[in-house]
C-alpha cells in the first residue's frame, strides 16, 4: 500500500511510514471516513430534497389562492349589479303623474292664461297675437303681464302732448329678456312699446325688435362724417378721406420709396386723418387713436396706423410722435375681403376709440 502522506510504498503491516513517519491507519479506519464522508454527502442532498418538495408545495398552492381572492372581489359587484338592476326595474314601472306644483308653489302659467289679463275682445286678442308673431316673438314667450298704472294715457300722450289719454298699460316680460308695454283701451288692442319706441300702433307694426335694438345701440355713439373732426382733452383729430384702395402710396414720392399693396381677395380701407396734439407732452403716433370697421352688423376688422416719410414714403408709426400742438397726417389701414367693397347694400361703419371716448363714421 501507500502512505496517504507522502505517497511512499509501505509493508501493509506497517504501523509508521518509513519516509514521513505518518502514522499509517488501519483499512477499517479508512472505511470508517469514507462511510462519513458519505454520509455527510447524503445529509446534504437529503435537505435540498425536502426543500424542493417544500417549494413546490407552495407554488402548487399558490394558483388556488389566488382564484380565491378573484371570486372574493367580483362578488361585491355581482350583487352590486344585481341590485341596480332591480331598483331601475322598480322606478321604470313607477306611473308617472302630472306635476302641478312644486311644494305648494304654483307652476308658471301657460300664455295663453297670461293674456286674459289684458282683458281684450276675442278678435282683438287674435290681433295682438298676430301682431306679437309679426315681431318675431312667440306667445310661448311670454313670461308675466302686470298691469301697470303709470302707463295710463300714455299712448294718446304719444300721439297728442295736449291730450289726456284714458287707455291701461300692462308690462310684459319675454323669456330672452325683453320687456315690453302693452296699450289697451275698452278691450281694444292698441299699440306695442319697446324700450324707446313703439313697435305697432295703429295697426300696424311700425318697427321690428331688431331696429330698434340697433337704434338704442347707435345712440351709444357720437357720430361724426368726412371732414369733421373729433376733438378730446388731448387731441383734434380731422377725418380728412375715407376710401377703398388695392395699393396705398404716400403723397411724396421719390425715387424710392415704401408703398402699401393689399393681397390677392383683399382691398384696404385706407383712411387719412390730420392729428394735432393739444396736450404738453409728445405722443407715438400708433397711440392716437384705435379704429374698426364692422361690415353686415358683426364682421369686425381692424385698423394698423402709417406715418408719412420725405425720404422712404412711408414709415412705423411706433417710432415716430407728434409733438405738442404739432398736427402731423397719421394713414390708417383696414384690409378687408374685397365683397365688402362691392357689396353696397350691405352696412358698413367705422368706430373711432379717442381717449375712452367712441366715434361712430357711417359708410352705407
Amino acid at each position: 500500500m501507500f502512505c496517504r502522506q507522502c505517497g511512499t510504498q509501505v509493508n501493509d503491516d506497517d504501523k509508521f511510514c518509513v519516509n514521513c513517519g505518518f502514522k499509517l491507519k488501519e483499512e477499517s479506519d479508512v472505511k470508517q471516513d469514507v462511510l462519513a464522508e458519505l454520509e455527510k454527502d447524503f445529509s446534504y442532498l437529503d435537505s435540498k430534497l425536502e426543500n424542493k418538495v417544500t417549494l413546490l408545495n407552495i407554488t402548487d398552492e399558490y394558483p388556488r389562492k389566488k382564484w380565491i381572492t378573484v371570486i372574493l372581489f367580483l362578488i361585491p359587484i355581482f350583487l352590486f349589479v344585481v341590485f341596480y338592476i332591480s331598483l331601475f326595474k322598480e322606478t321604470s314601472s313607477i306611473e308617472v303623474e302630472e306635476v302641478t306644483s312644486y311644494d305648494n308653489v304654483p307652476l308658471r302659467p301657460k300664455a295663453e292664461d297670461l293674456i286674459k289679463k289684458l282683458e281684450l275682445e276675442p278678435e282683438e286678442e287674435e290681433k295682438f297675437i298676430k301682431a306679437i308673431e309679426d315681431l318675431g316673438v312667440y306667445i310661448k314667450q311670454i313670461t308675466s303681464v302686470e298691469y301697470a298704472p303709470e302707463l295710463e294715457g300714455m299712448y294718446t300722450y304719444s300721439k297728442d302732448e295736449n291730450s289726456n289719454g284714458t287707455e291701461d298699460g300692462y308690462r310684459l316680460s319675454l323669456s330672452n329678456g325683453k320687456k315690453i308695454s302693452v296699450y289697451v283701451q275698452d278691450g281694444k288692442f292698441l299699440a306695442i312699446y319697446y324700450l324707446n319706441d313703439f313697435v305697432y300702433k295703429d295697426g300696424n307694426v311700425v318697427k321690428s325688435f331688431k331696429q330698434v335694438d340697433e337704434e338704442v345701440e347707435e345712440s351709444k355713439f357720437k357720430h361724426i362724417k368726412v371732414g369733421e373732426t373729433i376733438k378730446t382733452v388731448k387731441k383734434e383729430i380731422t377725418i380728412n378721406s375715407v376710401e377703398f384702395k388695392k395699393e396705398v402710396h404716400p403723397p411724396n414720392k421719390t425715387s424710392y420709396y415704401n408703398y402699401y399693396k393689399a393681397d390677392d381677395g383683399q382691398v384696404y380701407i385706407h383712411i387719412l386723418a390730420s392729428v394735432k396734439n393739444l396736450d404738453k407732452q409728445s405722443i407715438y403716433c400708433d397711440e392716437v387713436i384705435d379704429i374698426e370697421a364692422d361690415y353686415n352688423k358683426g364682421y369686425k376688422y381692424y385698423a394698423f396706423s402709417t406715418v408719412e416719410d420725405n425720404v422712404i414714403g412711408f414709415t412705423y408709426s411706433n417710432i415716430r410722435t407728434v409733438d405738442p400742438l404739432e398736427t402731423k397726417n397719421i394713414h390708417y389701414l383696414i384690409s378687408v375681403p374685397e365683397e365688402v367693397k362691392t357689396n353696397t347694400d350691405t352696412s358698413l361703419a367705422l368706430t373711432f376709440i379717442a381717449d375712452n371716448e367712441e366715434y361712430r363714421l357711417k359708410l352705407r
